[in-house]
């Protein structure tokens, strides 16, 4: 959860944003090709990232909704 927005991952590959605390649907986000299965967002609030089954793990603009960085590996 960041500011207004609610973050929920899903066993289809997508992140669901909400507003909060009303859990309206504002977004669907389509972040992988496998089961997502958790996401951190930074302290400062800009990004989020999402680690999938697919081992992958996505890297986010909050702001834009735009996955801005895909890692396969620690580099």
């Amino acid at each position: 959860m960041t500011g207004e927005m609610f973050f929920l991952t899903t066993g289809n590959g997508t992140v669901e944003v909400l507003s909060y605390p009303s859990l309206r649907p504002l977004d669907t986000l389509m972040a992988h090709t496998a089961g997502c299965y958790c996401i951190a967002i930074d302290p400062v609030g800009r990004y989020f990232a999402v680690g999938s089954a697919d081992s992958l793990v996505s890297l986010w603009n909050i702001s834009e909704m735009l996955c801005v960085r895909t890692f396969t590996k620690l580099e």
